[in-house]
């Protein structure tokens, strides 16, 4: 997995961007930005520019370039998550109410209300 789709994959997750979101604010279509997403193909200058600008962070940071690129996050752990990771969240983020629960319950966690 390159730096840039994972990059890509954390200013999303950290700002609450669904890829149907990306597309709309860049004008992109969904399997150019699933190509970048799955780490297939790299963006031009251009593509690169909308995303970062939609992404709110900068392209260079995108590409690996520069460290600080989510300037009020920088220190949140969430920065270090594997693909691994951010995929299980993904997956819990899109799992209707009764898998949630079983997955909270298996964690050991509190189960949440109705």
């Amino acid at each position: 997995m390159s730096i840039f789709s994972t990059r890509m994959k954390q200013a999303m997750f950290l700002k609450g961007i669904r890829q149907a979101d990306l597309c709309a604010r860049t004008g992109l279509d969904r399997a150019q930005v699933s190509s970048y997403i799955n780490d297939k193909y790299r963006p031009n200058a251009e593509s690169l520019g909308k995303l970062a600008a939609a992404l709110g962070v900068t392209a260079e940071w995108l590409l690996g370039r520069e460290e600080i690129g989510l300037p009020t996050l920088a220190a949140d752990p969430v920065l270090t998550l594997t693909k691994d990771e951010i995929d299980l969240l993904e997956k819990y983020r899109s799992a209707d109410g009764t898998k949630k629960q079983i997955i909270r319950l298996t964690l050991g966690m509190p189960l949440q209300g109705p």
